[in-house]
């Protein structure tokens, strides 16, 4: 896309193209979905402006919060309903980015993490639609999230659990086990912050 016209997009309007991005299917294409998104912004680039905006964060928030993983079930095929849960996977591989997440102020920050639990949760519950593989993206957001936040008893955590931070690196799940360490741990972090 012409820089010039990338340049003068609001950010909400940069937001729904990259998640229109027909080719977004692609980030499936690697050895993980980290490595699928670099590959993206290298043919894509939207992309990298998306990763320099100050107010990514409430522009992806805002199209996060319209997500419900129950309303999976509203879909009649299993079309629809892959189409809907890779709706998920492709906001919360853009909120799993670093640039992305540091460009948070703390309250996006505290709205990202409630709605990243409340939507493992909600697809934890719901296996025979979501699978591990659903889960995987909210637990990399999470992650990622708490080792931003220098949230000690991850940092702990991760520091001895080599398979936990080869999944935070490189998104590569070694370890099933690894999401539901994250998922506990952003709970306590959540704890932690209503009680300061």
């Amino acid at each position: 896309m012409p820089e010039n016209i990338l340049e003068n997009m609001s950010t909400a309007e940069l937001v729904k193209t990259c998640l229109a991005y027909p080719e977004f299917r692609l980030i499936m294409t690697r050895n993980s979905l980290q490595e699928g998104y670099g590959y993206l912004k290298s043919i894509f680039n939207g992309f990298k402006e998306l990763e320099k905006r100050e107010d990514v964060g409430n522009q992806l928030i805002n199209e996060y919060s319209k997500l419900n993983p129950v309303n999976i079930q509203t879909y009649d095929n299993l079309v629809e309903q892959g189409r809907f849960a890779f709706r998920f996977t492709y906001l919360e591989i853009l909120l799993a980015q670093r640039p992305i997440l540091l460009s948070m102020n703390n309250n996006t920050k505290k709205e990202l993490l409630e709605l990243s639990i409340s939507n493992y949760e909600g697809k934890h519950y719901l296996p025979e639609y979501y699978a591990t593989f659903g889960l995987q993206t909210q637990a990399l957001v999470l992650g990622r999230l708490l080792d931003i936040e220098k949230y000690q008893a991850y940092i702990s955590i991760k520091e001895s659990d080599e398979y936990l931070r080869k999944f935070i690196d490189s998104s590569i799940l070694y370890d099933k086990s690894s999401l539901s360490a994250i998922v506990n741990l952003a709970k306590n972090y959540k704890n932690q912050l209503k009680n300061e």
